[in-house]
């Protein structure tokens, strides 16, 4: 649908490219499957702290779509990409400090030379309805 194995076969692979993911958590320490050569610089917790960024599968999923490679099954488009890592959302939890972790992982990202920076994340309702945004609101500005 999104015409990968013709970018595949122009040779476009994400070679020489950074890309951030920020998102609820990553399995970097799969052993097998479509992530066994993920090349991963940096990673970091906004929530915990540190560098530890297990945590919900949601993250590996999105992340496998970027830069998973399974020789005669599987290839994303940019599987030859380094990546940073950034836990910026709670899952547990909808409050307005999921944005401010994700604009710092942004920052993060920059400031280690990201030249993309990917999260399939939506911030509009919280668990206080009085802080959600209305769809007004969602403009852009």
């Amino acid at each position: 649908m999104l015409g990968v194995p013709a970018l595949n076969d122009r040779g476009y692979t994400g070679r020489g490219v950074t890309i951030g993911v920020l998102d609820t958590g990553f399995d970097t320490y799969r052993t097998t499957g479509c992530l066994t050569g993920l090349k991963v610089a940096a990673t970091r917790n906004f929530i915990r702290g540190g560098g530890d960024v297990s945590g919900d599968d949601h993250g590996t999923w999105a992340l496998a779509c970027i830069a998973g490679n399974l020789p005669g099954e599987y290839r994303s488009a940019a599987p030859d990409a380094v990546f940073l890592l950034a836990v910026t959302d709670d899952p547990s939890t909808e409050t307005r400090a999921d944005e401010d972790r994700w604009v710092a992982a942004v920052e993060w990202c920059d400031s280690l030379g990201a030249d993309i920076v990917s999260s399939s994340l939506v911030y509009n309702e919280f668990d206080t309805p009085g802080e959600s945004y209305t769809k007004d609101q969602m403009d852009g500005r």
